[in-house]
């Protein structure tokens, strides 16, 4: 790259002043003009300034041409970014994933449940002749249902609103979490699909002892199905739960995806990124010795460990890079270990220790010590298995990507090729630096 860039300064400095000397020659052949009287001139700090930024992005705008940058950019602006073909390939795959299995299992299972559910509703119904006809249509995957509602001046208003019949599966989910219970989608939905049939029933003919045994009978319906729905997801849960190592907070929000900036869906799609081969146990405890010598810690190459005698009394143990072994006083703090998770896809070394120390305040030293004391691996690996056509246009979008990389790997390096020589050939020219 230095015999390059030499290459290219010489080259491009020839150029130059053959570019100059040719100017000279053609002023040369003009008539020559009365010589004037010699008068100073007064340079101007800031029109040198400007000259010399001029030139350096005239040289920079011409090196960039010749040596194919502004080709290569030409060409990556014309290709679609990188992170469309990264979303595709991720649709493409998703379906086959640990997550998109599950979610399509917990789907076709539960949906059956609502329908089923639905049927009876209006088989119930019909024994009245009541209709949900015209409060409530539907497809393969949503109900669509007219929401009545009084606007501002009390006028009623009307709207449809659709309910998801993949979200009515995950009723339940994540609600036994201790850390935020917030996940009531499905719950607001199953609500906009009861009040659709109870305001047909309210709109019947029938007496109101008729209404209120629909409206009973419907509930205790949608009550049993939601039952059922929370069985058959824990089921198809507990099918796959050989290929998953869960933090606790993350098994109780289990069905929950989280989209960020305080919104979510349902769906098992964060496990593809959450589920960790290796549940590492660390042990973590921090104590504090007014009478610890903070000189007696640091020592390069050394090792220390934190040792518990017996309860509340501790003793720090060093081994020098020699060999030799010295030790603290024994001292006493009242501290107790506290074990916390560490998930990764390589496992740590049991015993392995992050040994740390502080100085105190005014004295004495603080000293922390965070061991790994257990680690466990999930039962099994989720192997995924692509079809034939999914996996070609897999493979081919992978080696999209790759190009695109290259060519922007080639178009950087000559930008900052171009910027290198116009900078070194402004200074020689100018003494200025950019």
């Amino acid at each position: 790259m230095a015999n390059k860039l030499k290459t290219l300064v010489l080259g491009t400095a020839l150029t130059l002043s053959a570019l100059v000397s040719c100017k000279d020659s053609v002023q040369e052949s003009e008539p020559k003009q009365p010589q004037q009287p010699k008068t100073e001139i007064k340079t101007n700090p800031k029109s040198e300034q400007k000259i010399s930024k001029e030139y350096y992005l005239r040289v920079r705008d011409s090196i960039e041409t010749v040596n194919g940058a502004k080709k290569y950019n030409a060409q990556y602006l014309s290709k679609p970014a990188s992170w469309t073909d990264e979303n595709e390939i991720y649709d493409l795959q998703y379906d086959y994933s640990l997550g998109g299995v599950m979610d399509r299992e917990v789907g076709s299972k539960g949906i059956k449940i609502v329908n089923n559910a639905y049927k009876q509703i209006v088989a119930e119904l019909a024994k009245y002749k009541v209709s949900l006809d015209e409060s409530i249509t539907q497809d393969e995957g949503t109900f669509y249902v007219k929401v009545n509602y009084l606007d501002y001046w009390d006028k009623k208003n009307e709207y449809t609103a659709e309910v998801s019949k993949f979200n009515l599966c995950f009723i339940g989910a994540g609600q036994q979490s201790k850390y935020d219970d917030d996940y009531s989608m499905a719950d607001e939905e199953w609500k906009d699909l009861y009040q659709a049939i109870v305001n047909a029933v309210e709109a019947s003919d029938c007496s109101e002892y008729q209404k209120n045994s629909m409206k009973i009978k419907t509930s205790h319906i949608i009550e049993k199905a939601q039952r059922n729905l929370i069985a058959s997801r824990k089921s198809v849960e507990a099918a796959y739960a050989d290929y998953m190592l869960l933090p606790e907070d993350f098994q109780e929000t289990m069905g929950i995806n989280y989209e960020g900036e305080g919104s979510y869906s349902y769906g098992y799609g964060d496990l593809n990124a959450y589920n960790n081969k290796y549940l590492n146990t660390r042990r973590y405890i921090s104590v504090y010795d007014s009478k610890l010598n903070i000189d007696f810690f640091g020592e390069e190459n050394a090792t220390y460990e934190l040792v518990l005698l017996k309860e509340n009394t501790w003793q720090v143990i060093k081994k020098s890079a020699d060999g030799t072994i010295t030790k603290t006083h024994v001292f006493e703090d009242r501290q107790e270990f506290s074990n916390y998770p560490m998930f990764s896809d390589e496992p740590l070394k049991i015993g392995e220790t992050d040994f740390r120390f502080s100085p105190g305040y005014n004295f004495g030293v603080h000293v922390i010590s965070d061991q790994v004391v257990d680690v466990q691996r999930r039962k099994k690996d989720w192997n995924m298995k692509l079809p034939k056509d999914v996996q070609y246009t897999v493979d081919s979008l992978c080696a999209e990507i790759a190009e695109k990389q290259a060519l922007e790997n080639k178009m950087y390096a000559a930008y900052h090729e171009a910027d290198s020589i116009a900078k070194v050939l402004t200074y020689k020219k100018y003494g200025k630096e950019y």
